[in-house]
């Protein structure tokens, strides 16, 4: 066998890809730079197969050249270069070679001086055509064809320069970015250097000659869109140029390939690429062409044919556009799987269909019948279809991975997934679709663990950490500061991954209502001849040793750990304290302990850790910490001598000092503290919440000397904290212009001096004074006003003309125990919601929480006054000029807009703003939370006409419901559902000026008709109801409205589909058809929907 076959460890052959993978093989065992002369023994070895194979016409020699480059790493990471003018380091590519250039006369380098030194040299989307043709990827990465590239550059430099639309498109197709600084040298000469990000996977053999190339033009700026679309492209061809290299193509390659192909489906295709590093979903046109290219060098195992035939439709792409973009692959696919096109691919339509039922009933199950959830799983498996889905690629790499398996399957199903893919490892995807569902397993279990402690009864009797909510509430409580010193791992972030504070259940276990500040529940034990009681607040912990307050650890970790009893054992550690150097010993024993405790199995290692870094802080015993500004002796190691005392100018501290002097105070939302540092003599008032600390604004007091007046200093800030003076009036520099007052008459009746009963229900003009304001603000704190408002006159918008009065209003609201306050902006037509933690807002969970007659994020319900009250000084002062948002305590408090017609019926259903503050123009556009399946209406002449409500019929029945309200019909329905039984009915009905709605629901059999006069309704003296006729029957006079009452009823129900029940409940908002005859449902319905059924 002759050498170079040798050397690739091949039998002779003329099979490229074999060749290709011998060399892939071989490369991998010989780097460059640790044997260069092996590596170059190689590459010629290499060369010399692919000529061998090419004299027999297998390939075309710059095709083979092109193959020769080494697979790329990947495309996540960057590798930066920095390289000085004019210095080169040694390559491959710079070591001459015998005889003539093989690429001199070859068509990429014809093509490349034609358009160089043309007169559409300057035309980008030409050298895109050039840089993503044939020509150029069979060359690209030959180190050959660079070096002659650079020297017909350097050639034409005078009478050619470099311009940028070549370099941009260049710096592209070699994967790099670059830039040049100027230097001032010190004899005032400048010096030129590049620096050159190259994305990790560019290096080759030739790279340098395109580095030098780039020294010599304009470098271009960070690629975007359509330059960046083509950069991915690029490096996704030379990723799959590695992978074919390679040529093993085990699951992960074949799910990266896949992955690839999938980029490049039709609609990602676009020639206005909006690219950036951040988003990644589109393609060009020329990132196809280079795709095609990867096709015509290999061959490719049969599978690989497939996925692209399905990920890039190529059955359909035999015309028009998709041919276009696909035509070129789908000849490649043909070429190799002939019959391809004859297959007929399942789609799985009927199986995603007819499974909806079953999922939709395990996530409303929730895990409460564990044997329903066997019995319909194992049904679905029993399904030949489903089985065939779970070994189709494409069903599970965009339905499984995705869909059919997340949080909100059962864990039986779950299990039954993991349990098929392990009994077929070579399904594909198996791995991930495994790890997936055991992530899912994992999150559910997480779940079901929050849910049951917050829902679990708090014990009586002593608190014990073998009860799960309360050791949650323990090492939520008691460790704010811990960290694994090995990882640095923050022991209260991993409690917000895996165990998190629930302040609801711990609200319970200190007996917490509203706004109080929380009485803390004691335990009292003793510890030799001390006397510790230890303290669960609602958001830490404290202990009094022998009566006095602890500050610091003072605990010796031997005297703890010779206890037997887990609960005192576990209840000292917060101020226990051991040396540094004992951390081992101690992460052993405690995490022995914790089995003895409720700790969650995963989760006694970190824990452990944790607890263990906080204990294990003090220095070794001859280490000696020393004051600031004095030096510490170098390296931590310890004096030796009095001698060394000399330079200090203080006594060294006692190893105490190494830890803070702590001292907390709460309220029922808010948790501050202030910690002393001795060494620095430095106090920091802070804010502790379950994400870390923060300091407060000018929190940092120095030379602070001593323990004691740390301590006075802390109460004194701690205080001020907690309990703010005043409400901050004085930020309000321009007064409303009306106030307006709802009294909670139930909380005053039930106050035997009936404090806030002569309370005004409106102030205007000179009436608003700071002092009624203020009277006003702590009647609302003291939860015997429901809604207090504070309104500015405003703008109308142009060109818009309203209804109402434009108005700007601080809103301030209470429903039971839930505070908030809103701030409406008729101007813009939007609303926004104080937060009432903004410290914490978008760092944990959020969900809609009922309020009033609609709902708020839960990030914006207030559980009393405080959190409202703490931010009235930036409320204030934003709200006497239009500038709220401005400091991050506000929300939006929708999370989609829809224009000012919803904005009307938030302002009436949450805000609580009268109908006549807050009504809609007659020509404004209703707002349908979800529009009808269908409209019946009867016209002048008694003929019914009907419409199917899809998305393109949705301007005619606005059109329609405007006409109605015009008095063109007598009669309207709209539809919602369409199984009778099942369905949902508004009626509309109009005679001579006046109207009538009802409601219907077929599946509760209800008919309730809207009240237009509802005092006459509730009023009226032994409810004898005045009677109107209408349309022939006789109805309740306070049942007929006027055209902007019945606009507006009927706003505020198609507004509130998703639960109707929040207009339909509002006291005296709907009743039956009283004083008439009571009519059956049936009757009812029969004349209002049966006529146009």
């Amino acid at each position: 066998m002759d050498s170079f076959w040798g050397d690739l460890g091949l039998e002779p052959t003329r099979e490229v890809s074999a060749i290709k993978r011998a060399y892939a093989r071989k490369a991998r065992e010989c780097h460059p730079e640790e044997d260069p002369e092996g590596f170059l023994r190689l590459r010629e070895a290499y060369q010399t197969a692919l000529d061998y194979a090419q004299r027999d016409g297998a390939v075309p020699a710059g095709q083979a050249r092109a193959e020769s480059a080494q697979p790329p790493e990947g495309t996540e990471a960057l590798e930066a270069s920095r390289e000085p003018e004019g210095a080169g380091g040694w390559t491959l590519a710079e070591e001459p070679e015998d005889g003539p250039n093989p690429f001199e006369d070859g068509e990429a380098i014809r093509q490349f001086l034609e358009l160089y030194t043309g007169k559409q040299r300057r035309d980008s989307k030409r050298w895109l055509d050039y840089f993503t043709s044939t020509p150029f990827l069979d060359a690209a990465r030959d180190a050959q064809f660079t070096q002659l590239m650079l020297e017909h550059v350097t050639r034409l430099e005078g009478e050619y320069p470099v311009n940028r639309e070549f370099l941009n498109w260049l710096c592209v197709a070699y994967q790099f970015v670059g830039k040049k600084i100027v230097y001032r040298n010190p004899d005032g000469s400048d010096r030129v250097e590049f620096q050159f990000q190259l994305y990790q996977g560019a290096r080759f053999d030739g790279l340098e000659a395109v580095l030098e190339i780039a020294r010599k033009g304009p470098l271009p700026k960070p690629f975007l869109n359509n330059e960046l679309a083509v950069l991915t492209s690029f490096i996704e061809y030379w990723h799959l140029v590695g992978l074919a290299q390679a040529g093993e193509w085990d699951e992960e390659a074949v799910g990266m390939y896949s992955r690839i192909i999938g980029c490049y489906a039709a609609s990602y295709i676009t020639d206005k690429c909006r690219q950036s590093p951040d988003m990644d979903y589109e393609r060009h046109p020329a990132g196809l062409r280079v795709l095609s290219h990867f096709f015509e060098l290999y061959e490719l195992p049969e599978e690989l044919y497939r996925i692209a035939w399905q990920k890039l439709d190529l059955k359909s792409a035999v015309m028009g556009r998709a041919k276009i973009l696909y035509g070129t692959v789908r000849e490649q696919v043909l070429a190799r799987l002939p019959d391809i096109g004859g297959e007929k691919r399942e789609s799985f339509a009927k199986l995603k269909s007819e499974t909806n039922a079953y999922f939709i009933g395990c996530y409303q199950r929730a895990g409460s019948d564990p044997q329903k959830d066997r019995e319909e799983t194992d049904t679905l498996f029993a399904r030949e279809d489903f089985q065939r889905a779970l070994l189709d690629r494409r069903f599970v790499e965009e339905d499984m991975l995705h869909i059919w398996v997340n949080e909100n399957k059962c864990d039986y199903y779950l299990q039954r997934v993991i349990d098929f893919y392990e009994a077929h490892d070579g399904a594909p995807c198996a791995r991930q679709v495994i790890e997936r569902a055991r992530q899912m397993l994992a999150v559910q279990a997480k779940a079901d663990r929050e849910r049951e402690d917050g829902n679990a009864p708090v014990r009586e009797g002593t608190p014990t950490l073998r009860d799960r909510p309360f050791f949650r509430h323990w090492v939520n409580t008691g460790f704010c500061t811990a960290r694994d010193p090995e990882t640095g791992m923050n022991l209260m972030d991993y409690l917000n991954q895996e165990l998190p504070y629930l302040a609801d259940w711990s609200r319970r276990f200190l007996g917490v209502e509203g706004d109080c500040i929380p009485e803390p529940v004691t335990v009292s034990l003793m510890l030799g001849e001390d006397r510790v009681e230890v303290r669960f607040h609602l958001r830490y912990m404290d202990f009094l040793r022998n009566g006095v307050l602890v500050c610091r650890p003072c605990l010796e970790w031997e005297r703890v750990a010779v206890l037997a009893d887990t609960d005192p054992f576990f209840f000292f550690l917060p101020i226990t304290v051991t040396t540094y150097n004992r951390y081992e010993e101690v992460k052993a024993e405690l995490l022995r302990r914790l089995e003895d405790t409720a700790a969650p199995e995963e989760c006694r290692g970190a824990v452990a850790a944790c607890l263990a870094g906080q204990m294990c802080r003090l220095p070794l015993p001859g280490e000696l910490l020393v004051p600031d500004g004095d030096e510490p002796p170098e390296d931590g190691e310890a004096l030796k001598d009095e001698d060394e005392h000399e330079g200090m100018t203080q006594e060294p501290l006692p190893p105490e000092a190494a830890l803070p002097f702590e001292l907390f105070a709460e309220d029922a939302e808010h948790l501050y503290g202030c910690a002393w540092f001795q060494r620095d003599r430095a106090l920091l008032l802070f804010q502790q919440t379950q994400y870390g600390r923060f300091g407060a604004e000018d929190g940092e007091y120095e030379d602070v000397p001593d323990s004691e007046a740390a301590v006075a200093l802390a109460q004194q800030l701690l205080e001020e904290a907690i309990h703010p003076r005043g409400l901050a009036l004085e930020e309000l520099k321009n007064l409303p212009e009306a106030v307006y007052v709802d009294p909670d008459f139930m909380t005053i009746a039930r106050d035997p001096n009936r404090e806030g009963a002569e309370m005004p229900r409106e102030l205007l003009g000179e009436a608003v004074t700071r002092e009624a304001l203020e009277e006003l603000l702590w009647l609302y704190a003291d939860g015997r006003v429901n809604r207090l408002e504070l309104s500015w006159s405003c703008a109308a918008p142009a060109g818009e003309e309203q209804v109402c009065v434009p108005r700007r209003s601080l809103v301030f609201l209470k429903d039971g125990a839930k505070y908030a306050c809103l701030y409406f902006d008729d101007f813009r037509a939007q609303f926004y919601a104080l937060l009432a933690r903004p410290e914490l807002y978008g760092k944990g969970k959020t969900e809609f929480v009922p309020f009033r007659q609609s709902k708020l994020f839960s990030d914006v319900i207030h559980r009393g006054f405080s959190t409202i009250r703490r931010q009235l000084p930036t409320v204030f002062s934003q709200v006497s000029w239009p500038n709220i948002l401005a400091a991050g305590i506000w929300n939006y408090a929708v999370n989609v807009t829809h224009g000012r017609s919803k904005y009307n019926m938030d302002k009436q259903l949450l805000g609580g703003f009268a109908e006549e503050r807050a009504r809609n123009n007659e020509d404004a556009r209703f707002y349908f939370y979800a529009y009808p399946d269908a409209a019946v209406w009867m016209d002048g002449q008694g003929g019914t006409q009907g419409l199917a409500v899809d998305e393109l019929a949705r301007d005619r029945l606005q059109q329609t419901l405007v006409r109605f309200l015009e008095g063109a019909y007598p009669r309207l329905r709209l539809t919602w559902g369409s199984e009778p039984g099942g369905r949902r009915h508004i009626v509309l009905l109009h005679e001579e000026g006046r109207f009538l709605l009802a409601w219907l629901d077929e599946e509760k059999q209800d008919a309730e008709f809207h009240v237009a006069d509802r005092y006459t309704y509730m009023d009226v003296e032994g409810k004898k109801y005045p009677k109107a006729t209408f349309q022939g029957r006789v109805v309740g006079a306070y049942l007929v409205h006027d055209c902007p009452a019945l606009r507006n009823a009927l706003e505020l129900l198609i507004a509130n589909l998703d639960e109707p029940k929040r207009v339909l409940h509002k006291f005296a908002e709907y009743a039956g058809e009283k004083p008439v005859k009571a009519r059956s449902y049936e009757d009812i319905w029969a004349d209002l929907v049966g006529d146009g059924e």
